[in-house]
């Protein structure tokens, strides 16, 4: 964003979904990269959970950015050329910001249609309303969240189970020991080569699940050598073989001998 081009921005609601993921801490880190992006000022170091939310955050601000820029630059032409009448020039803003494509979401949009995705299609006036438009003529199925899609699983009937990456920062924090998104790939590659083992819709939540915990469980911290096995002592008398006594019967023998002796 350009520096005192637009002194304010807005917030949205819907952000608290990927806020409320992060610690006091995060919180104030991302608040200050996102004023400080809004300024023009020298952006802080951020980690990569918070780095994440950020760019969902500014991906929005620049959008906005863009239409107020657009509008603004609508209105001085008109105010060249003598004005024209209100009702007409909201009607023709409106019909040339639905033929304008945003960068990011052309480029989103492509990348889909090449991975058999779905399309959605973002107005700035309905942006909550995902439009679905199937693709190669597959049984799709739209994601809960409005999250940007991180990766997909093939079910048992062809479909598509998508992750989020909403779902990437939740169990990231959850399994910090390996790295989701790579055990995301190794999923979808799994999906791919055992058709006959696919899981349905239902339980796909569960395997992705699953798979996450036992590879946190194989995982071992880099640097850390496993112990070395104790040695136990041998014993002495390991050439002997271990015999039983009953030492009631033989004291009972030793006294009758003395008795009779």
């Amino acid at each position: 964003m350009q520096e005192g081009e637009k002194s304010s921005f807005v917030l949205y609601a819907e952000y608290f979904k990927h806020i409320k993921k992060l610690n006091m801490e995060q919180r104030g880190e991302l608040l200050t990269a996102i004023l400080s992006y809004a300024s023009g000022e020298e952006q802080p170091e951020l980690d990569a959970v918070t780095d994440m939310i950020f760019g969902i955050i500014k991906e929005r601000m620049d959008r906005d950015f863009a239409a107020y820029m657009d509008k603004v630059e609508k209105r001085r032409s008109a105010g060249t050329l003598g004005g024209r009448p209100k009702k007409a020039n909201d009607i023709s803003e409106k019909q040339e910001k639905a033929k304008e494509p945003n960068g990011f979401l052309e480029k989103q949009e492509k990348a889909k249609k090449a991975n058999g995705f779905f399309e959605k299609q973002n107005n700035p006036d309905t942006d909550n309303v995902p439009v679905l438009v199937p693709v190669n003529n597959k049984k799709l199925f739209a994601p809960d969240d409005e999250s940007p899609c991180a990766g997909k699983l093939i079910l048992n009937d062809e479909s598509e189970y998508i992750i989020t990456e909403n779902d990437v920062v939740t169990y990231q924090q959850l399994y910090r020991g390996i790295d989701v998104r790579e055990e995301l790939r190794k999923m979808e590659a799994w999906c791919l080569a055992n058709e006959k083992n696919r899981k349905t819709r239902g339980g796909a939540k569960r395997f992705f699940n699953n798979w996450l915990s036992r590879a946190q469980d194989r995982a071992r911290p880099k640097g850390i050598l496993p112990e070395p096995p104790k040695l136990q002592k041998k014993n002495a008398f390991n050439n002997f073989n271990q015999r039983e006594y009953d030492y009631d019967a033989l004291e009972t023998m030793l006294l009758q001998a003395d008795a009779g002796g």
